[in-house]
C-alpha cells in the first residue's frame, strides 16, 4: 500500500518549531494553561515536557461529549506546531477518547506509524462540565510501561504492556536447514543478547551504544523476550552460557530467514500501523 504523506509544509512546520523551540531551550515548562470557559485545552509533549520528536506528520486528540441540549458532539482540534490546542466547544459534558483515538503520526522512512498518546492524569475518561474550562494534558513516550501494562502487573513477556519495541526469541529443537535434530538449553543456561541499532531511532536520534540483555533459560515451553526497546532496526548477536560454564554462540533464525539460522540476525523496523511489530524469532544453541 502506498504511504501518502500529508503537505509537506505541514511537516516542515513542526520540524522548525520543534528546532526553535530546543534551540530556545524551551521544555514546554512555559506554564500551566489556563482554564477558560468553554474552551478545552492543553498541551501535547515528551514526557519530560520537551517539544515532540521525529518526523511528525500529525497529531490526533479525539473529544466526545452531550450538549447542554443533549446532542452528542465530537470535536478534534488542531493541535499547533508548538504542542498546543485550544477548542471551543458546545456548553455540556466531555470526556477524551483512549489513545486508540488519541495519538501521533510519525514517518520513519516510509513507514507510517500511529504512537498512542498517554493522557495525563486520571480525569481524562471522565465527562466534565466545559462551563469553567477544561485543561487536559498528554505526552508521547517511546519506551516505558503502558497504563494497561501497569494495571496487569507488567509482564515482560506482554508486548502491550510496554511502548518500546519487543522482540520475542524461542528455542529450536530441529533445524530445518541441516535436517538434523538440535539439543535444547539445560536449564538455567544464561542468554546473552547483544543489539546494535542499525538506524537512527523512531525519534531520528542516533542510539549510542549497544544495548546488552541477559535471561534465564527456563524450559523448551517459555519465550524470551526482549520487551521495550527504543524503536530501531537492530542487528542482534548472543551467547549461552551453560550450567557448566560453557560459552557457546546462539543461530538465530527470524522472518524471511526460513530455513537458515545465522550468527547475526537482522530486524527492521515495522509497523502494525498503530504500533511497531512484535518480531517473532527462533533460535539454537551452536555446536
Amino acid at each position: 500500500m502506498k504511504i501518502i504523506r500529508l503537505p509537506a509544509l505541514k511537516v516542515l512546520i513542526f520540524t522548525l518549531a520543534a528546532m526553535l523551540l530546543s534551540a530556545c531551550g524551551a521544555s514546554g515548562e512555559s506554564g500551566p494553561i489556563k482554564p477558560k470557559g468553554n474552551v478545552i485545552a492543553g498541551r501535547v509533549t515528551m514526557e519530560d515536557g520537551s517539544p515532540l520528536r521525529g518526523d511528525i506528520q500529525d497529531v490526533v486528540i479525539g473529544i466526545s461529549g452531550v450538549s447542554g441540549a443533549g446532542q452528542e458532539v465530537s470535536y478534534t482540534p488542531v493541535v499547533k506546531p508548538d504542542g498546543t490546542y485550544s477548542q471551543k466547544v458546545a456548553h455540556g459534558m466531555y470526556s477524551f477518547s483512549s489513545n486508540l483515538f488519541c495519538y501521533v503520526v510519525i514517518m520513519y522512512g516510509d513507514i507510517e506509524f500511529h504512537l498512542p498518546l498517554e493522557h495525563v492524569g486520571r480525569k481524562w475518561s471522565k465527562r466534565q462540565d466545559s462551563e469553567e474550562g477544561i485543561v487536559q494534558d498528554f505526552v508521547l513516550k517511546f519506551t516505558g510501561p503502558t497504563p494497561y501494562g501497569k494495571s496487569e502487573g507488567l509482564n515482560i513477556g506482554n508486548a502491550t504492556h510496554w511502548y518500546g519495541l519487543s522482540i520475542g526469541m524461542s528455542a529450536s529443537s530441529y533445524r530445518e536447514d541441516i535436517k538434523q535434530s538440535v539439543p535444547m538449553p539445560p536449564v538455567g543456561t544464561k542468554l546473552t543478547f547483544t543489539l546494535k541499532a542499525t538506524g537512527n531511532g523512531v525519534d531520528g536520534r542516533p542510539l549510542a551504544a549497544p544495548v546488552t540483555l541477559e535471561r534465564v533459560w527456563q524450559d523448551r515451553y517459555t519465550s524470551v523476550d526482549l520487551s521495550d526497546l527504543m524503536p530501531a532496526p537492530y542487528e542482534v548477536t548472543g551467547t549461552a552460557t551453560l550450567p557448566d560454564g560453557t560459552t557457546k554462540r546462539l543461530l538465530f533464525q527470524g522472518p524471511g530467514d526460513y530455513p537458515n539460522y545465522k550468527p547475526a540476525l537482522s530486524l527492521p523496523l515495522q509497523s502494525d500501523r498503530n504500533k511497531y511489530w512484535k518480531h517473532l524469532c527462533s533460535f539454537v544453541v551452536d555446536a
